[in-house]
This record gives structure tokens, C-alpha cells and sequence, in this order.
């Protein structure tokens, strides 16, 4: 090659000369690499439309979840209230039912004590 066939060669386009190398890179990769190429994009493609299957799948599982779980927590509080009104109920009676006692036995005491005040006293004057 001559000097000014190589100071040609040299004065074309740095971006030319890259875009070239790289079409022609290409067409080396798409020849050597071409069927796995074609074969990655398939199983990416493969694999995004299981996940995205998976995805929605999965969300429609929590959102059944989460029905079933709101539902189980209102039967839980509803149940909680009813056991603490019956319980609420009971101690009102058990605590009537201790006054009433205390009430009573105070009037047997106060009895028993008048009657034995009584008996004294007729000791003394007897």
C-alpha cells in the first residue's frame, strides 16, 4: 500500500471506521452466536411469563389469605366480646351475691350479739 492510499485509509471518520467494525462484529457474533442468542432470548422470555404468572399467582393466595384472616379476627373479636359480657355478667352476680352474704351474716352477728348482751345482763342482775 502506498503513503497516500494509507493517509486515506487514515482520514476517514473515526465513527465510520467504529460502526463499520461494529456491523461487522455483529454479523461475526449473529454467525458464531446466532442459535444460542435465539435460544437465551426464548427461555428469558420463558422465564418472564413464568414469573409473572408466579406474581399474580402469589397475589391472588394473599389477597384469599388476608380475606380468610379478616374474617377469622372479626369471629375472634365478636367471640372475645360475648366471653368478656359473660364475664362482665358473672362477677355482677358473684359480687351480689357477696353483698347479700355479708349483709346477712352482719344482721345474724348483730342477733347474736344482742342476745348474748341480753343474757349478760340478766346475770348481772340476776
Amino acid at each position: 500500500m502506498s503513503k497516500t492510499q494509507d493517509a486515506s485509509a487514515n482520514s476517514a471518520p473515526p465513527a465510520a471506521a467504529a460502526m463499520g467494525g461494529l456491523g461487522d462484529l455483529s454479523v461475526i457474533r449473529n454467525i458464531l452466536f446466532g442459535q444460542q442468542a435465539t435460544e437465551f432470548e426464548s427461555r428469558f422470555e420463558e422465564t418472564f411469563a413464568r414469573l409473572d404468572r408466579t406474581d399474580a399467582a402469589n397475589t391472588q393466595h394473599f389477597e384469599k389469605l388476608e380475606k380468610e384472616l379478616r374474617a377469622a379476627l372479626a369471629d375472634f373479636s365478636a367471640k372475645t366480646d360475648e366471653r368478656f359480657k359473660n364475664l362482665e355478667s358473672k362477677l355482677d352476680q358473684t359480687a351480689a351475691q357477696l353483698s347479700d352474704n355479708l349483709a346477712k351474716s352482719s344482721r345474724d352477728d348483730k342477733a347474736a350479739i344482742g342476745k348474748m348482751l341480753i343474757e349478760i345482763g340478766q346475770k348481772l342482775q340476776g
